[in-house]
């Protein structure tokens, strides 16, 4: 359903039923953006966001949940995603949201890069 939302603005490369299919069709894709539902089968959002910042670091990470558990978004945004957002968002606000996840993501990677002192 999400998909065919935002099927006109971004292009869909899978949809996973769990966490370790998420994380491995993220390495095989490398998508831009991967969109993470935090209470997913096989560890959660948690499991995959780790995993996935260790194996395809060039990818931006947006969390959906039903509610916004203070704990859950804290760990999760320390743990590499760029986002974490309500179930339910508007297909227009979400989209912004996934272009900022993106460029915010694109940014924190080009600050870290050796060598890179821009203030």
């Amino acid at each position: 359903m999400l998909a065919a939302q935002l099927d006109q603005m971004f292009e869909c490369v899978g949809t996973a039923a769990d966490a370790r299919t998420a994380v491995a069709l993220v390495v095989a894709q490398r998508p831009d953006v991967v969109i993470l539902d935090v209470n997913m089968p096989g560890g959660g959002a948690m499991h995959a966001t780790r995993e996935i910042r260790k194996q395809s670091p060039d990818t931006a990470i947006v969390v959906l949940s039903i509610d916004e558990v203070r704990g859950d978004m804290s760990e999760l945004l320390k743990a590499g995603a760029m986002s974490y957002l309500r179930k339910g968002i508007d297909e227009r606000t979400l989209s912004r949201k996934l272009a900022a996840a993106i460029e915010g993501h694109r940014r924190n990677l080009q600050s870290a890069k050796p060598g890179n002192n821009t203030v």
